[in-house]
């Protein structure tokens, strides 16, 4: 994986292909995504999933008043709250829009043109990895276009802050950046500490794989390269580390008091992830793997395994030839890979549905306190992903050095397996809205503007990904619309579910929310939307104080000191406890 000469035969400018890549990532991300859901004003596609909470994360914090920690989202999931780190709502990209808020409209999601930024940098990056490999434009092009392309980065489409995979290969890139002495050495762990700095203020994941690469770095500087004593590749290890927890404090990421989860061994990566296409490819059938185990999919796609396998084999065959497989200035980098590329397989390694190995009694003790706070460990494969698509450039442009045309040719075949493989249409499925519209067809919620401050849901729903606080009775997919029509109407929102939740707090608030409605206590400032399972002890314990009726088909309710044209609307139509008995 040794850059080749820095001479070449193109007479066009270096920064052409970079450019190029980093449009052609903008591209790939319409196709495979849908034009339509990269436009700011289109959230439909937004209100359902795991997309809501990003949605609701970024809205109501770009309302919340300025504080430390960054990124509170009082008004979602209230009175609890929660914030844009357990949203995942890309703390950075959202706190970088929230100046921006007086200015624009209320239906406007960032999310999807951070998608198109994702892929974009994906291109950029995946193009200055491979110049690193040949100085030749074409191979930078259709080299980075395979990074790209890569199915890894489409299966995350569902956790749109997990996109940033460009992060991953920026902190690759500086590994073969050249540092010939120590103070470009400075920069280039300059530059280290700026990625990471970034990555976590997208997301902890992340932030800990750029985390992981850029310590490899300073390895490698100080003890392969001897540019640093031992002394100052400890301040720098210091530094990097520091800044990334610096960065997470900032916006939050421990004001919990627990962040852990259970699930590790589950979310895993199994042992024939870089093979099994996922739901990726057209062609090749898929291998049945454990249930989590989409949490470690790192496919490597058709393309890339051909080049890989027909450069590996040439190498082997002609090592005589070509030297060896690896250089070892590269050690500190394909240790760190390997390392989580292990986290990743988790303490169950399991091949297709059979585990191979296992150790969880040590990793009880010894990767406890990992394990706790990453519960999907198979993220942690990717690292180990880009750098195969990485080798199986740098194979075959090794192989075909003396024939440039060749490489091309065979870049440009990977290319074009890549991009028939891929479903697209599958993808761009997903993008199209499948839960019932938001409320709002019938225009009596707008006249709750002004009069009332809260939508409640009862039962509230409060919970996490760990299943912590209160789960009761509303789906997932039925928690957007109404937190939508809170968002239209100025209104905080009492439900949804996020990464990270205080369990105790929001099962007591939703325990406290259940005992004011059995004792006829309703807050003259909220709107209740009542579940059917509960609709006639709710009207039961509220006659007398409560005006009801029903919009859209579900039970509303407000309570009756209240005065307005909603609260009149709603009594054109009432809904009592003899009515509620009444209805089948």
């Amino acid at each position: 994986m040794q850059p080749l000469a820095e001479s070449s035969q193109s007479t066009l400018p270096r920064w052409w292909a970079p450019v190029l890549c980093t449009l052609a990532g903008l591209a790939w991300s319409a196709y495979i995504v849908g034009p339509g859901a990269l436009l700011p004003g289109n959230v439909d596609w937004m209100l359902q999933d795991d997309w809501s909470p990003i949605l609701f994360g970024w809205l109501y914090s770009r309302t919340s008043p300025w504080g430390l920690p960054l990124g509170d989202a009082a008004g979602f999931l209230h009175p609890v709250g929660t914030s844009l780190a357990y949203t995942d709502a890309t703390p950075w990209w959202s706190t970088l829009f929230k100046p921006l808020t007086s200015l624009l409209p209320l239906a406007f999601q960032i999310h999807g043109p951070w998608v198109a930024l994702c892929f974009s940098l994906q291109g950029l990056f995946g193009a200055l990895l491979v110049s690193r490999l040949s100085p030749r434009p074409l191979h930078q092009v259709l080299g980075g276009l395979l990074f790209v392309m890569s199915p890894a980065l489409a299966m995350r489409l569902g956790h749109l802050s997990l996109c940033a995979h460009w992060l991953v290969l920026a902190s690759l890139w500086l590994h073969l950046r050249p540092s010939p002495d120590a103070r470009a050495a400075s920069r280039t762990l300059g530059l280290a500490a700026f990625f990471v700095v970034l990555a976590a203020g997208v997301h902890v994941y992340l932030a800990t794989m750029a985390l992981a690469l850029a310590l490899g770095l300073v390895l490698r500087l100080w003890r392969v390269q001897g540019l640093f004593s031992g002394a100052r590749a400890g301040a720098w290890a210091a530094g990097l580390s520091g800044s990334a927890l610096g960065v997470m404090v900032l916006f939050g990421y421990f004001s919990l008091s627990t962040t852990s989860a259970t699930g590790f061994n589950h979310y895993s990566a199994n042992l024939l992830t870089f093979f099994n296409q996922g739901g990726m490819s057209r062609f090749v059938p898929e291998i049945p793997v454990g249930g989590g185990q989409y949490e470690g999919a790192a496919y490597l796609g058709i393309g890339v395994l051909l080049l890989g396998f027909a450069s590996l084999g040439v190498l082997l065959a002609k090592r005589e030839r070509f030297g060896p497989l690896l250089p070892p200035g590269l050690w500190p980098l394909l240790t760190v890979c390997g390392l989580m590329a292990l986290f990743a397989f988790s303490a169950r390694m399991q091949l297709a549905g059979w585990t191979v190995f296992s150790y969880q009694r040590v990793s009880e003790a010894v990767l406890a306190p990992l394990a706790r706070v990453f519960r999907s460990s198979g993220r942690f494969i990717w690292p180990m992903h880009y750098l195969f698509i990485l080798g199986a450039i740098a194979g075959l442009l090794r192989v075909l050095r003396n024939r440039p045309a060749w490489a091309a040719a065979a870049l440009g075949l990977a290319v074009v397996l890549q991009a028939v493989e891929v479903p697209a249409d599958g993808c761009r499925a997903r993008f199209t809205p499948h839960v019932r519209p938001a409320p709002g067809g019938d225009a009596t919620w707008a006249l709750a503007r002004g009069t009332y401050q809260h939508l409640a849901l009862y039962p509230a729903t409060r919970v996490d990904g760990a299943g912590r606080g209160c789960p009761g009775l509303f789906t997932n997919n039925e928690l957007p619309p109404y937190a939508w029509q809170a968002w239209l109407n100025g209104m905080t929102f009492n439900s949804g579910y996020v990464a990270r939740l205080d369990g105790p707090s929001a099962l007591a608030t939703c325990e406290g929310e259940q005992e004011d409605i059995q004792a006829g206590r309703l807050s003259p400032d909220t709107v209740y939307v009542v579940h059917d399972q509960v609709a006639a002890g709710f009207l039961a314990s509220t006659a007398g104080h409560a005006s009801c009726g029903r919009l859209e088909g579900v039970l509303v309710c407000v309570s009756s000191e209240a005065q307005g044209p909603f609260r009149e609307a709603l009594a054109r139509e009432p809904v009592t406890a003899d009515v509620a008995r009444d209805t089948p």
